[in-house]
């Protein structure tokens, strides 16, 4: 009983010191916040982002971080490469933040991972978001994950891009040029040759969903955009206050960035960790499963040869006539 007692508390602290070892890395692998603060600078410094003037670039894949611009009058360009959340859906947020900024742009980037919006703008005017690709999904909670969402913000810019929109609140909004799923709540918004996809939810929910009492324009007087089921034949009525009088019967070449592989994505290490090893969460939960194995064997084996030769001793005990003397019982069982 005493042995097992010992190497069950040693396998516990062995298991507490690796949980330990380990819980740093982990931490840092779920997910990194990158920030462009408001005035420029980078924080943390990191090889991933470089600055030249107003433009910052990001000069590979970035795995399991976020990127939120703090400063206005800047150029985001992601060169074509990922912005990966890895689906950390709980931890992960949002892919790229604009907050109570104006007269940024946004392009070149693949963002995708996030259970949240790909791009949120919040607070915004004069936002150019352009080639940019996102993993948007129309899910059954009436929503677009992965989208690029729009919040109390008016006259910005959507082009080119492969993703889904929500238009929270806002106006003179111009969403042109691109291949996307719609959720307005808002009016006074202006969608021109896109390619509008139409996708029911597994709860019915049709997409395009547009809010009560959502006014937008659809054509500019002579060309409109196209939908994925229109029949040919006179004007698409997406509702009786919104329609579109002149739809496209092909689709539109987007022309969009076609994605890189999201495998490659590189994990973001901070500066003076970039040398240090560090492996997947995954490959962590293979020592761990381990030694609690180990110790729940351990725990098993001794207890049953403790209860074996507690048994043992019980049977040979010997009993008075008239009492059992409690003292030879404990003896025995603690044996």
């Amino acid at each position: 009983m005493r042995k097992s007692l010992v190497l069950l508390l040693i396998g516990l602290l062995c298991a507490s010191l690796l949980v330990i070892a380990v819980r740093p890395s982990l931490a840092e692998q779920l997910v990194v916040l990158i920030t462009i603060q408001s005035d420029g600078q980078i924080v943390p410094q990191n090889d991933y982002i470089k600055q030249e003037g107003n433009v910052y670039y990001l000069t590979q894949n970035l795995s399991q971080a976020r990127l939120v611009i703090n400063c206005s009058n800047v150029m985001f360009d992601g060169q074509g490469y990922t912005i990966n959340g890895s689906n950390h859906f709980v931890l992960g947020g949002k892919g790229i933040t604009l907050d109570n900024i104006n007269n940024v742009t946004v392009r070149n980037v693949i963002v995708v991972g996030y259970y949240e919006p790909s791009v949120y703008i919040a607070n915004c005017s004069g936002v150019t978001v352009s080639r940019v690709q996102t993993d948007a999904i129309p899910t059954i909670a009436v929503d677009v994950s992965g989208c690029i969402w729009l919040e109390q913000s008016s006259n910005n810019t959507i082009s080119n891009c492969h993703t889904g929109i929500r238009l929270q609140s806002g106006s003179n909004n111009r969403i042109c040029n691109n291949s996307l799923y719609i959720f307005t709540l808002s009016s006074g918004n202006f969608f021109l040759e896109n390619n509008i996809d139409i996708h029911y939810a597994s709860n019915g929910f049709k997409f395009p969903i547009i809010g009560e009492g959502s006014v937008n324009s659809w054509d500019n007087g002579s060309i409109g955009n196209y939908w994925s089921d229109y029949n040919g034949s006179g004007v698409y009525i997406i509702d009786e206050s919104n329609v579109d009088h002149h739809p496209l019967t092909n689709p539109i070449d987007i022309n969009a960035q076609s994605p890189t592989p999201i495998p490659t994505a590189t994990p973001y290490l901070p500066p003076s960790d970039r040398n240090a090893p560090h492996l997947e969460p995954i490959y962590y939960l293979i020592p761990v499963s381990v030694v609690l194995a180990i110790i729940i064997a351990t725990s098993i084996f001794y207890y049953r040869r403790y209860r074996k030769k507690t048994l043992i001793g019980i049977n040979q005990m010997t009993f008075s006539s008239d009492a059992v003397y409690p003292h030879a019982l404990l003896r025995s069982f603690f044996k």
